[in-house]
């Protein structure tokens, strides 16, 4: 896509020369009045429209002026090949999978259907996310680097000849308006539709499956202790259900949405929430909630921030803004999917402060 731009800017910069040079000869220096300098400077994309004689911003316009044209030409060689080719591959769809949202859930989801017998995994998929690297068209394979909506959806992923849709965003709203364009489209068509936090859910509709991603994970019985829980997904959403009742949790989360839905289950009394986004937090963060808590000589941190390249950073971060901390006994559990565990030695990170539990969501039926 950047290479396509730049490409684009070089030819509109060419042309733009190419016609400026060729106005400015003739009307500035060979005098020609203003409609007879636009006429004679388009005349120099046909060969032979100058002669050598003339200016030198004409003669370099009329070396440029076919050097664009090859180009403008090849451009759109390219353009309606590619174009064609996608249109190929699209017409060529039919029995496919739609897949919306894209990253190891899919995986995980896919690999469900098949252990289930629901699909046989030979299906040609339509993937459509925003956080692709790039397109891509083939027989077997196409991905759109898309925002969904209703047109995309009725256009480009030919959900109405498609034998099943895989819905995963992370946020369940949009994952419940997707399931309404789809409907509106293609009525009877299989769904499977990603559901976190709406845990009571129910849609009344045979074709449409939800699912989610369970994580069987052991929370240590402590009692007394600051609980920070640094992230309200799914696995910070399981810490505090096992651990509000004997514990104060302090929770941090960057999206109102999720702790909005957190509160509907631990009001402010039981739970306390702070809206900040972990990224951005500094030492004097830690110590203002150590300060608030500053009863609690036992503290407990959970990392759960989804990805495991952020989790570990923030672990990294946090555990040597607390090894200045004196007085208090402070604990970090640091949950990921595949963190090495020798990160921890190359980056001098201390495993009496630091635990890694590496874990593995499984899909189940809702």
């Amino acid at each position: 896509m950047k290479t396509n731009f730049l490409i684009n800017y070089l030819f509109i910069i060419l042309l733009v020369i190419t016609l400026l040079l060729g106005f400015y000869g003739f009307y500035f220096e060979d005098s020609y009045k203003w409609y007879d300098a636009i006429y004679k400077t388009l005349q120099l994309f046909q060969l032979g429209a100058a002669s050598p004689e003339q200016s030198v911003c004409i003669n370099v316009a009329r070396f440029l002026a076919p050097i664009v044209l090859i180009f403008g030409g090849m451009q759109l060689i390219v353009y309606v090949w590619q174009t064609g080719w996608k249109n190929l591959c699209m017409r060529s769809f039919t029995n496919h999978i739609v897949i919306i949202g894209y990253g190891n859930i899919v995986q995980k989801v896919i690999q469900k259907l098949k252990d289930d017998n629901r699909i046989s995994g030979n299906e040609r998929v339509i993937i459509v996310d925003p956080l692709l690297t790039e397109e891509k068209f083939s027989f077997r394979k196409i991905l759109l680097k898309q925002e969904a909506d209703k047109n995309l959806l009725k256009c480009r992923t030919k959900i109405n000849k498609a034998s099943k849709v895989i819905i995963a965003t992370d946020n369940d709203y949009v994952n419940l308006k997707l399931r309404e364009y789809i409907k509106d489209i293609a009525e009877n068509i299989p769904i499977y539709i990603r559901i976190e936090s709406l845990e009571d859910l129910k849609i009344a509709d045979e074709n449409t499956k939800i699912y989610k991603l369970d994580y069987p994970i052991k929370i240590d019985n402590i009692e007394n202790h600051l609980i920070i829980v640094l992230g309200g997904g799914i696995i910070g959403k399981q810490i505090i259900r096992e651990t509000h009742y004997k514990n104060k949790v302090f929770v941090v989360e960057q999206s109102a949405n999720i702790i909005n839905s957190l509160k509907d289950e631990w009001d402010d009394k039981k739970v306390c929430y702070n809206r900040a986004d972990v990224k951005l937090s500094v030492a004097k963060d830690i110590d203002n909630i150590l300060e608030s808590y500053k009863e609690y000589k036992d503290i407990m941190i959970y990392i759960c921030l989804g990805g495991d390249w952020l989790s570990f950073k923030t672990a990294y971060k946090w555990s040597r803004w607390l090894e200045k901390i004196e007085g208090k006994n402070i604990k970090i559990c640091l949950f990921g999917n595949s963190i090495p565990s020798r990160l921890f030695d190359e980056c001098n990170m201390s495993r009496e402060i630091v635990k890694l539990k590496n874990i593995n969501g499984e899909i189940i039926w809702v």
